[in-house]
């Protein structure tokens, strides 16, 4: 067993939720993770349905008669007093049916309160600080034995045991320290299987029913396997998810990113693709640095050496290309997501970037701070004048989210983030990179709500399957922010040749 064995405790619980064994050649790892009991509001319906969103929009116009509502939506009465029934144990319509604030806010977003919370825990990793989507009611831990001085699960019950699992712990650095999640963020893993609706979002009285009910996580380690695809898959290997019964590109992404930092995750993954996964590829973890180093090239010359001398950038625009060109570009399943995925992240980037290096000044700020009305027509204005069209959600975005975002802290999110952004644009100095961007990319503001979206369902549990066009317009979207943004920055200074 290699050294990351070491850093591993024996007295952590292992969370082992893979039921079924995979049928093709695997390996066994444990991952860590920061385990967060919570709250989180559970709702008997997702949305209103097509009678209830009919009935209360009536009420709002005041038509509240049980027969005024049956003959303008050419119902039964009987069903009609069945919706208001409803309508009212909901808290939408109060006692002589008039529309109160909650069934205000049901009617815009098209989403039911929820009427009770659940107590579950949610899982987050410990090197990239993302929430694992899905939540666990009862996580099952794993009955962990030690041989030969290494982990192993035992599988099988105790009157018909399985044979035992190898795993192989993947190295834990010290200095770790977790970041709680937001409401949001949380609320999103505990959605997780729910479809979205392109304009849907949660609503802002579900995001208060969310809250993290220990002061500090448990570490954990998440059980799970890498393994070989069947021949004609995507990609040479996956990983599986921990908490369903399908492959998570998430994992898989974080399992590349640290095969440089352990050895034995390394040797893990030369193992599994020896033997008949040669004849595929003889050494993926050298292949994909062949292929970086291909893209590398190209994005020299795409975007300058400017991109080549910004590390963190240059990182991520590798990914994005690299997966586009592995999936056949667009035609491909899991590296569509990371298409997607990373396509998010390269803006994100460039966007905090933004906020940190603009900022209005005290003045301009106090003013924002104080009137939300001012805010929101400044939003409008600015976003209109830069080319974004209409801010959207954006004009709904709190000030101390926009706070948070200026402060630079981590966990904010997208909406707020692009509303922040824009208004560092009222920093005043020229040239600045959302000014260029709305010249190559008119009307921003929707297509970044719609990568988000596309970004989630892709990440979260592969609930829809992308299009090559949608792909290629994400890694468009990217390209299109990184030209608005190397170009605002000063000439580069080549020095003398020696």
């Amino acid at each position: 067993m290699d050294s990351s064995v070491a850093t591993f405790r024996s007295d952590l619980p292992v969370v082992d939720m893979v039921r079924r064994i995979p049928d093709v050649t695997h390996r066994w790892i444990l991952w860590p993770a920061w385990q967060y009991r919570i709250c989180a509001p559970v709702a008997e319906q997702d949305e209103l349905n097509l009678f209830q969103r009919g009935v209360l929009g009536l009420c709002r116009v005041g038509v509240r008669h049980t027969e005024q509502i049956a003959a303008a939506m050419r119902l039964h009465p009987s069903l009609v007093r069945v919706v208001v029934g409803e309508l009212t144990r909901f808290g939408y319509l109060d006692e002589i049916r008039q529309v109160t604030e909650a069934g205000r806010e049901a009617f815009v977003t098209g989403e039911v309160d929820p009427q009770d919370t659940q107590v579950a825990y949610v899982f987050q990793d410990v090197f990239s600080q993302t929430l694992w989507p899905g939540a666990e009611v009862a996580p099952r831990y794993a009955d962990l034995a030690w041989d030969q001085g290494g982990p192993f699960l035992r599988s099988g019950s105790k009157g018909s045991p399985g044979p035992p699992r190898r795993l192989v712990p993947v190295h834990l650095p010290d200095g770790l320290a977790p970041q709680p999640p937001d409401a949001v963020t949380i609320l999103d893993a505990v959605r997780r299987r729910r479809v979205r609706r392109p304009e849907g979002q949660a609503p802002p009285r579900a995001i208060r029913r969310v809250s993290i009910v220990d002061p500090a996580p448990a570490t954990v380690w998440l059980a799970t396997c890498l393994y070989v695809n069947n021949p004609g898959e995507d990609e040479v290997w996956q990983a599986r998810d921990p908490f369903g019964p399908r492959a998570s590109p998430l994992l898989r992404s974080f399992v590349v990113s640290r095969t440089d930092h352990d050895q034995g995750l390394k040797q893990v993954l030369a193992d599994l693709i020896s033997g008949t996964a040669e004849k595929r590829a003889v050494d993926l973890y050298e292949a994909d640095l062949g292929v970086r180093r291909d893209v590398e090239a190209q994005l020299e010359l795409r975007f300058g050496l400017r991109a080549a001398d910004d590390p963190d950038l240059c990182r991520l625009m590798v990914v994005v290309e690299a997966a586009y060109l592995r999936s056949g570009k667009g035609r491909g399943r899991a590296a569509n997501e990371h298409t997607l995925t990373y396509s998010a992240r390269t803006i994100e980037l460039l966007l905090r970037r933004m906020v940190a290096e603009y900022r209005p000044d005290s003045q301009v700020m106090a003013e924002l701070r104080r009137n939300e009305t001012l805010r929101r027509r400044t939003l409008d204005t600015v976003c209109r004048t830069i080319g974004f069209g209409r801010p959207g959600r954006l004009a709904s975005v709190s000030w101390h989210d926009i706070e948070e975002a200026f402060a630079g802290k981590g966990h904010v999110n997208r909406h707020a983030l692009l509303a922040t952004a824009v208004l560092s644009v009222l920093d005043g100095r020229p040239g600045h990179p959302l000014a260029r961007l709305g010249q190559r990319q008119p009307g921003f503001v929707d297509a970044w709500d719609l990568l988000g979206n596309l970004r989630n369902d892709g990440s979260h549990a592969a609930i829809s399957d992308p299009t090559p066009d949608e792909v290629e317009w994400s890694r468009d979207l990217a390209h299109d922010m990184v030209d608005a943004y190397l170009s605002s920055l000063p000439a580069r200074s080549e020095g003398t040749p020696t």
